[in-house]
């Protein structure tokens, strides 16, 4: 980054200041979470965004509100079930490498945040490959996923709630990094994933957590480390 680095931010209103060169950067992109932010903001933010770097990643955006970042000026792929939506222009590049990040989930309850992993890292770049409802309650589903995934992921999303046995397992498993992802299903004492990150974070397996539903951040770690591991490989 050089001295003019003034250039990289976009001042919209009184309320926003966008990081648009981020992914130059970083290679991860900026995303604009939608949830919390008013109407009339979520607009403007979109329409300089992608005005200004012609793609741009809106997290938790529920199926009521799609209508605020859509435009004549650029596509909307919205993902209702991980609430993401991609806009691009014409003039959009989307990134490729040759990463692969395998994403897991342990039950039906947790995909919506699987989802949300796996599109991230998709959008950054990376091929993935899913398997769902393959929690530990039917450990024979794990090896089965496993043995599915062809080219063999260089990373794993590890999606889990409860428990959260799912990340350990997998990581006494595979040779590959696991990246645990504890979700706020679950119920009573240590509900709402405070069992889950508790149990990924005293996990005896090498394993890395992120937050309770951070689909987002794991999604972008997993990216990182499929295209370091894909360019050490080549």
């Amino acid at each position: 980054m050089t001295g003019n680095h003034l250039l990289w931010t976009v001042r919209v209103g009184h309320f926003g200041d966008l990081d648009t060169r981020r992914f130059d950067r970083t290679g991860t992109p900026e995303v604009i979470l939608a949830e919390g932010k008013r109407d009339e903001h979520l607009e403007q933010l979109c329409r300089a965004f992608v005005g200004e770097a012609d793609m741009a990643l809106v997290s938790r955006l529920t199926p009521d509100r799609v209508h605020l970042v859509e435009s004549n000026a650029w596509t909307t792929e919205y993902h209702e079930e991980a609430r993401l939506a991609l806009l691009k222009t014409n003039e959009a590049t989307p990134p490729k490498h040759g990463g692969r990040v395998g994403v897991i989930a342990a039950g039906t309850s947790d995909v919506g945040i699987a989802e949300e992993a796996r599109i991230t890292a998709s959008v950054s770049g990376s091929q993935t490959q899913r398997a769902y409802d393959v929690g530990v309650a039917g450990p024979h589903r794990i090896d089965q996923a496993l043995e599915a995934m062809d080219p063999k992921p260089h990373v794993f999303v590890a999606v889990a709630g409860r428990e959260a046995a799912l990340p350990t397992v997998l990581a006494a498993k595979v040779k590959e990094p696991v990246i645990g992802v504890p979700t706020s299903i679950g119920y009573g004492h240590g509900g709402d994933g405070e069992s889950a990150l508790m149990s990924i974070l005293q996990s005896c397996a090498p394993l890395l957590a992120v937050n309770i539903d951070a689909g987002i951040p794991a999604g972008l770690c997993a990216d990182k480390v499929a295209k370091l591991a894909s360019r050490r490989r080549t």
